[in-house]
């Protein structure tokens, strides 16, 4: 292990020495057994002449060790509830970053799932896990650990994804969100499907289970998707939904039918956005280019969708990569508006690096909110505190 400096050498121990010591510690961490791992977690307090410090440094590096035995004591402590909630939570968020996670730790953290009430963020950690486990294993759906996984998720959808709080909303909302970082539900197919389709459940549960479909293998059909979004009488936020699944696995004939339908759109907030993300996609969808193109070059549909950006839904794209580096960086967000509103209802972010060859998603962010009218209203309305300004203006 790496001792502690005598006490009159501190000084130059500045922030760049303590770093390189911390990576060395985690380092050391990561050639140990279990065993030997937990032996120190049982005498930590007792370092560094009973300081603290000692037990948060220890704390800090085990997530970082991304080893099967840093893995199980990670679990122990959050079993035993001898870490804090942040504490846990944050390790949780960490998971996905595990490099090369093997089948050993999916089995280890499986039992956590379990604890989804008191810790929520555990659902998506171990899903996140998972899809990394999954990039360099393609049969990875076949194998017992990760079909264990998705038979532990299912079982928390209840029926349809109906639930009778908020609570068991955000639990399913969280299971959804985990099964689509999963990828593999093929299984699951009708059951999220009517998750998304019931009209009883809320919004939020039925837009996290169209999404749960974006890892799904495309030998799937999208057709369901398509009608969804074809169906006027359906809400925009479904229907753009909708549409952002089916467009996972494009097709000639998909894009043939997706133009037909904007000739006949009369829902600007779904075409405005429709017509945003294949202005952003011609050249990311360079087999289907001249399929975008045909429905581009329309100056009906041209002048049909160049709509404000203030009001309506929009796809936004940017993209920049150094080919001599082989490393670029890929940006893209959503604004999606419902015709029941002038505010925004849902909007997301997300950041992908490619460096060298490999494609690492930094972070992907997204909200939704609703009944802010009455706010804007009370500040901006007849009889509001600004009333001069006015909605329209804002």
């Amino acid at each position: 292990m790496i001792r502690r400096p005598p006490r009159s050498t501190l000084f130059p121990y500045t922030t760049l020495f303590r770093s390189r010591l911390f990576s060395k510690f985690v380092q050391k961490l990561q050639q140990l057994s279990y065993d030997n791992l937990y032996n120190i977690y049982q005498n930590v307090d007792k370092i560094c002449d009973g300081s603290s410090k000692a037990r948060k440094f220890f704390l800090d590096a085990i997530p970082l060790t991304g080893s099967e035995a840093g893995i199980a004591l990670m679990k122990h402590m959050i079993v035993q509830d001898t870490v804090s909630t942040t504490e846990a939570e944050a390790w949780f968020l960490m998971l996905g970053f595990t490099p090369k996670p093997n089948s050993a730790m999916i089995t280890t953290l499986t039992p956590l799932l379990e604890t989804s009430t008191k810790h929520p963020k555990a659902i998506l950690g171990i899903s996140a896990l998972v899809h990394s486990y999954c990039k360099d294993n393609s049969e990875c759906g076949d194998e017992p650990e990760v079909k264990n996984i998705v038979k532990v998720l299912s079982s928390k959808l209840g029926s349809n994804c109906h639930t009778n709080n908020d609570q068991e909303k955000q639990v399913v909302i969280l299971t959804l969100k985990a099964l689509g970082n999963v990828g593999y539900i093929e299984d699951l197919v009708p059951t999220v499907r009517q998750c998304a389709n019931s009209v009883d459940n809320s919004m939020e549960v039925r837009l996290a289970a169209i999404d749960a479909f974006r890892r799904l293998p495309c030998i799937y059909s999208r057709d369901e998707m398509l009608q969804k979004f074809f169906d006027i009488k359906e809400d925009s936020e479904v229907r753009i939904g909708n549409y952002l699944a089916a467009m996972k696995c494009p097709t000639s004939e998909m894009l043939a039918k997706v133009r037909d339908s904007l000739d006949q759109e009369t829902v600007n907030q779904v075409g405005s956005f429709v017509w945003t993300h294949l202005n952003n996609h011609q050249q990311s969808l360079q087999p289907y280019e001249h399929s975008i193109l045909k429905i581009l070059s329309s100056k009906k549909l041209q002048k049909k969708f160049s709509t404000d950006v203030r009001k309506f839904s929009r796809y936004y794209e940017e993209s920049l990569y150094v080919d001599a580096l082989r490393t670029g960086i890929h940006l893209d967000g959503t604004v999606i508006f419902s015709p029941k509103s002038y505010l925004p209802r849902s909007s997301s972010l997300g950041l992908t690096l490619e460096l060298f060859g490999e494609t690492v998603d930094l972070f992907e962010v997204g909200g939704r909110v609703e009944g802010f009218e009455f706010l804007v209203e009370s500040f901006f309305g007849p009889r509001g505190y600004f009333p001069e300004i006015g909605r329209a203006h804002v």
